[in-house]
């Protein structure tokens, strides 16, 4: 095996409390109710993301520009600031099984 490829965001890095804290940050800086806890953001967060937008109801057009242009800058602030996101449990096993 030469190349293994995966999805990082909560495959590796478990950073489902960084993604609502960065979501709730962006949503109070437009004036919008935060959401209420970490139950509400995965209640409504799904795949395709376009379908989480629209979970989202009265937040469908904000997300839009925030996910897409401001989120990313929010999250690598947010990471860099605080131990917001660990490794997922057996990350180390797997990478070490295959010399990463």
């Amino acid at each position: 095996m030469k190349r293994i490829v995966w999805d990082w965001n909560g495959t590796l890095l478990n950073d489902v409390n960084l993604c609502f804290e960065c979501i709730n940050r962006l949503l109070v800086s437009k004036n919008l109710d935060p959401l209420i806890d970490l139950a509400a953001y995965r209640d409504i967060f799904e795949f395709p993301i376009q379908n989480y937008y629209k979970n989202s109801n009265h937040l469908y057009y904000y997300l839009i520009n925030l996910l897409t242009s401001q989120f990313p800058v929010q999250y690598l602030t947010t990471l860099a600031g605080t131990p917001a996101a660990t490794a997922q449990d057996g990350t180390s096993f797997v990478t070490t099984r295959l010399r990463l």
